[in-house]
Parts: C-alpha cells; sequence; structure tokens
C-alpha cells in the first residue's frame, strides 16, 4: 500500500501514517455498507414467472434432512462447509445456524496495511466474507436481476437460429450482447435500473464498449450521466478481445506472460537437485497452461501456430532447461 498514493476527498496527498488509515477506514466503510435501495422487489408480489424447472422448488422439511443426515457416512470428509457427518448426527444445525447468522449479524472488519491494521468498523449490507452461501446467493440475486432486465423485445443477439444470447457474465463481470446501438442502450438502462433494486450498481468508469465488425462510427452508451468510453480491445476474463476477433494480440500478451512465468521459476531450472524430467512436467503444468489460456476462443491462422510452435521450442528444449542449470 505504501507504493499507492493515498489522498483525502479532495484529493489532497495525506503525509501521516494515521491520515492514511484513517482514509482507508473511511473509504472500505462507505464501499461495504451501502444505503438502501430507493425501489426494492417486492418478491412477495411476483407477478411474472420464469421457466418452469421439473426441479421441486419447496423448503426442505425436517424429515428429508433427517433422511439425508441418517444416509451419510462416517468418516468421510466433509463437504464445501467443512462440516463432517459426525457432527451433523450430534444436531449441530442449530450451532451452524447460530454460526451462520453470527457471521452477518456481528461482523467487523479492518483494512490490512503495511503497518498493520485500521481500526475496525462493523458491516451492515451485502455478503460476508468467508461466508460459503455468499457467491450462491450472490449468483442467484444477479440471475434474477439479468433475467429481469434481459426482458425486452430484441435484446442480445441471434445464437444458433434457436433463441437469443444477451449476455456472457461471470459473477459480476457482464458483457451484453446487442445487435444495435439502441438495443445495446436499453439493455444497459435496464439493467442498471434493475440491479438498484438490489443494491447494485454498475462501474461507470470500468465499463466499456466495444464494436465488433469492420464499421468504424463509435457507439453512444450511456449509464445515467457517464458516457461509456469506445475502445478497440478489452481484457474480460483474462482474455484480450478485439473488435476485429484477431487474436493475434491475445497470443503475443499469452506468450509474454508465459515467459514471465518462466523467469519467475529460474531458480527452479536453475537447480541441480531436480531432475530435466521434473523440469519438463513443471514447464508442461505451469508454463504451458499460461501460454495456451483460454486458446479455444482463438481464430487459428499460420502466423499464430508459428508463434506458438517458436515460444515452445525456445522454452522446452531440454537444452534450455540444461543450460540454466549451468548459468
Amino acid at each position: 500500500m505504501a507504493s499507492i498514493p493515498i489522498k483525502d476527498r479532495s484529493g489532497k496527498p495525506l503525509m501521516t501514517v494515521e491520515e492514511q488509515d484513517e482514509r482507508c477506514m473511511q473509504n472500505f466503510r462507505e464501499v461495504l455498507n451501502q444505503p438502501d435501495p430507493p425501489q426494492a422487489y417486492n418478491f412477495g408480489n411476483e407477478e411474472e414467472s420464469f421457466d418452469d424447472l421439473d426441479v421441486n422448488t419447496s423448503d426442505i422439511s425436517i424429515e428429508e434432512t433427517e433422511t439425508a443426515v441418517r444416509g451419510l457416512r462416517n468418516g468421510k470428509a466433509p463437504g464445501l462447509d467443512e462440516i463432517t457427518a459426525e457432527l451433523l448426527e450430534s444436531g449441530s444445525r442449530m450451532l451452524a445456524e447460530h454460526l451462520t447468522r453470527s457471521l452477518y449479524l456481528n461482523s467487523p472488519c479492518c483494512v490490512k496495511t503495511d503497518n498493520g491494521h485500521t481500526g475496525f468498523f462493523e458491516i451492515t449490507t451485502g455478503m460476508r466474507q468467508g461466508c460459503i452461501l455468499s457467491a450462491i446467493l450472490f449468483n442467484i440475486a444477479l440471475d434474477y436481476v439479468m433475467r429481469k432486465a434481459m426482458k425486452f423485445n430484441g435484446s442480445g443477439i441471434g445464437w444458433n437460429n434457436e433463441g437469443r444470447l444477451t449476455a456472457s457474465d461471470y459473477a459480476d463481470d457482464i458483457a451484453l450482447l446487442a445487435e444495435s446501438n439502441g438495443k445495446l442502450q436499453e439493455a444497459t438502462t435496464s439493467l442498471n435500473r434493475e440491479a438498484k433494486k438490489i443494491g447494485l450498481r454498475i462501474s461507470s468508469e470500468k465499463s466499456k464498449v466495444m464494436k465488433i465488425g469492420t464499421a468504424h462510427a463509435p457507439i453512444n452508451i450511456d449509464v445515467g450521466d457517464f458516457h461509456l468510453e469506445n475502445i478497440a480491445r478489452f481484457t474480460y476474463l483474462g482474455s484480450t478481445v478485439a473488435c476485429d476477433g484477431d487474436a493475434e494480440f491475445d497470443v503475443r500478451t499469452r506468450i509474454a506472460k508465459a515467459a514471465a512465468v518462466f523467469r519467475k521459476l529460474q531458480p527452479t531450472w536453475a537447480t541441480t537437485s531436480i531432475s530435466n524430467n521434473i523440469k519438463m512436467r513443471l514447464y508442461l503444468s505451469i508454463v504451458i497452461p499460461t501460454a495456451i489460456y483460454a486458446s479455444e476462443t482463438w481464430t487459428m491462422s499460420a502466423r499464430i501456430i508459428k508463434r506458438i510452435n517458436g515460444f515452445h521450442q525456445l522454452f522446452a528444449h531440454e537444452d534450455t532447461l540444461c543450460r540454466q542449470s549451468h548459468q
């Protein structure tokens, strides 16, 4: 944190450790404690219904729970919640419920700094770090928002002659898709409106617009009063997407990252206590996956294949690893 200048609300740099810690605590207290949305969903009066699923969605009964617990085998590894079968059979359901409730009702927080940590402050909204339910609850809520936001005529793009693809999303990293400027603006406005109802908001500063194809006319998209920037390349989930569909830039980026990983493993290549066979296996399991990450999305060309093969032949040759051992 010391290498990052910390400023107050007016942009003035803070010089003392006490001022910096106080500003950090102030910022995270505001970020983690959001005001109630001005208009929230009333799920009890929900009129819309989505496609019915052939799944029993009624409340889990005590009988079902007891049957499931009796079917558990002792001595087995616990699930994601780290609660063993023995603990469940001992009647610890109330304890687990109490611990989860306490995590939400009595959850103070602090910010770790180079000098220790800031003072503690209370968190009153949102999911809790460390709660195994957080990711599930967040995904359920965001999926509901996306379904509501994209229910307008002409949303998304045509997909496999069977339906419409409205977005590509992973957690809160969302890429909206549309076939026109107007439809993309409608999707953006709709998502912003529906997200606010559960206390979420679009990060205008981080959001960008990309037009896929050869046309050069810019796209005008606004989030509230903020106009989104048009770009030619964007990094999404670790891959660089280009407006012309060319994967060349992404390939160069992946190779550079793989080369950096190779250099970080220099002590491993240099040691004589590890056989070349082990070194090669490490290379194939660490360096190569970095180089070809998301290669399934690349539009392959002779130039890209030549570039990948050149990288592999340069770094993976046994003589290269042997030379590293004597440098």
